[in-house]
């Protein structure tokens, strides 16, 4: 069932290509065999001009990628935000090499969220020196793989970062049944 939400086709890419490199040819048949017509359409398909492809596929691809080659229980969506946070360079890169702090860098985050989808936001607050929380709000459709993925990528985009030492911690997810969903990055 469709959420009316949007993915950039980018975003499912990426993890495909996480599947190729690490489990060659034969993950990429596997995947997409396993894959609804759609997404396999998706897939072999020109990439839309404007990009957006259904959120849900989005979602597609992170449970059979998990299904056939993590544990089955969404957990292996947050190292594929961790890989799309590397394969996917962006400004990130070059502000991390200039010094920016965690901080800002989390702003600048929420200007790039409607690079990748069409809906919801992600606001940022300072709650202290060395803490900053992180809201995914109004977003249509929480599902938890998407949650994974969004702590993988800020997980990883730090990593170009050198010398902070990046604690993410989630505090609350509306897939789990929480009322909002709210990660916390405490550095030092």
């Amino acid at each position: 069932m469709s959420s009316g939400a949007r993915a950039q086709i980018s975003t499912l890419r990426v993890r495909e290509q996480y599947v190729l490199e690490r489990h060659g040819d034969d993950g990429v048949r596997s995947f997409r065999e396993r894959a609804s017509a759609a997404l396999d359409t998706t897939l072999r398909s020109v990439d839309p001009p404007d990009g957006w492809v259904p959120f849900d596929l989005f979602i597609e691809t992170n449970v059979v990628i998990d299904a056939l080659f993590g544990t089955g229980d969404g957990q292996l969506a947050f190292g594929l935000g961790r890989y799309g946070a590397s394969h996917n360079e962006g400004v990130w890169v070059s502000l991390f090499k200039q010094g920016v702090d965690v901080a800002k860098f989390a702003e600048i985050a929420g200007g790039l969220w409607h690079k990748h989808y069409d809906s919801g936001s992600l606001l940022r607050t300072v709650v202290g020196d060395d803490l900053v929380r992180i809201e995914i709000q109004r977003f249509p459709q929480p599902h938890r793989t998407h949650c994974l993925s969004i702590a993988g990528w800020l997980d990883g985009v730090f990593e170009f970062s050198p010398g902070v030492n990046l604690d993410l911690t989630e505090v609350e997810c509306r897939a789990s049944g929480d009322e909002r969903c709210i990660m916390e990055l405490r550095w030092a």
